[in-house]
């Protein structure tokens, strides 16, 4: 057995190891059931203007902000409602900050409310198709913190970032095929050399 034998040998079984974990990176960077939870704030006037007001309905609004929130559904199954636990829904709260206006959502077959006051934003108890994405806008007076309350979801892993990172996190076991397809290369090319 020359060398060259041997790197086909050593690629090959690099090969396998590279399919096996690239697909337990997979499976664990995608789990069954996963929501993605992500809310943004915009100012909608950045300096206070003396001769600038922003009312809404009648009422004056101080510090206007815009709010998209967003949750996706990037697990491998649909989420069902019967995962909310004793049917509790998902909560966005904006801390100090009050909801002036419910601006709209991406998809009204979702329920989602306002609390009495006004400091929380409610969404379910409604089920979550694989790859839906619900977007809720509101305006908001105040910069308030906005938090996320998930943890009523029943064996569904919850992420409060972006979710384009997770979706490639099994890309990385991937990258061990590099190595194994060069050794196999060499080692056929030898093989048929002969």
């Amino acid at each position: 057995m020359n060398i060259i034998e041997l790197a086909g040998i050593i690629g090959a079984i690099f090969a396998v190891v590279a399919v096996v974990v690239a697909v337990a990176q997979y499976y664990r960077s995608n789990p069954k059931q996963r929501l993605t939870l992500k809310a943004d704030s915009v100012a909608l006037i950045r300096t206070r203007q003396p001769l600038l007001s922003v009312s809404y309905d009648g009422e004056e609004i101080i510090d206007p902000r815009l709010v998209t929130a967003t949750l996706e559904c990037t697990g491998r199954t649909d989420i069902a409602s019967a995962r909310f636990d004793a049917g509790r829904p998902i909560m966005l709260q904006t801390g100090s900050a009050r909801v002036v206006a419910l601006l709209g959502t991406n998809d009204p077959a979702h329920q989602i409310a306002l609390s009495e006051d006004r400091q929380t934003i409610t969404i379910g108890p409604t089920l979550l198709r694989r790859k839906d994405r619900v977007t809720v806008r509101f305006l908001m007076d105040g910069q308030g913190e906005l938090a996320w309350t998930a943890n009523m979801l029943i064996d569904v892993q919850i992420d409060y970032r972006d979710s384009a990172a997770s979706r490639n996190g099994w890309l990385s076991g991937a990258k061990l095929l590099l190595p194994a397809a060069v050794l196999t290369t060499l080692s056929l090319f030898n093989i048929w050399s002969k």
